[in-house]
């Protein structure tokens, strides 16, 4: 009996516990600055780059489908400026997961600085 009821627990109902995003609603289209994951199937998700929107490509019918990215990279010199140049690729929003709406980088209150020293 015990058994019975786990399975239909796990069949009914622990579905319904996380909604999927992608058909229940429309989201907001990527803008230049907003802070993004890429994701990349070929590496553990605790190893996906962290990027900044540098341009947001759309379509004609008003919705962003690719966005060129400013690559975060970890190196930094002993004053905490770059050693690297910043690498620029481009990628479908599919690919991206939203952390830091622009709106939200641009808020001096937040400390975050939009551009870099």
């Amino acid at each position: 009996m015990a058994n019975e009821f786990w399975v239909r627990w796990k069949r009914e109902f622990l579905h319904t516990l996380q909604l999927r995003q992608k058909w229940m609603r429309p989201r907001r289209n990527l803008q230049q600055g907003d802070v993004v994951i890429i994701s990349n199937d070929n590496l553990p998700r605790n190893m996906w780059q962290i990027a900044r929107v540098e341009e947001a490509y759309g379509d004609p019918d008003g919705y962003v489908r690719k966005a060129k990215l400013a690559v975060g990279d970890a190196t930094l010199d002993d004053k905490g400026r770059r050693v690297k140049h910043i690498s620029y690729l481009e990628r479908p929003v599919q690919k991206l997961v939203l952390l830091v709406p622009s709106n939200d980088v641009e808020d001096s209150d937040r400390g975050v600085p939009t551009k870099e020293p």
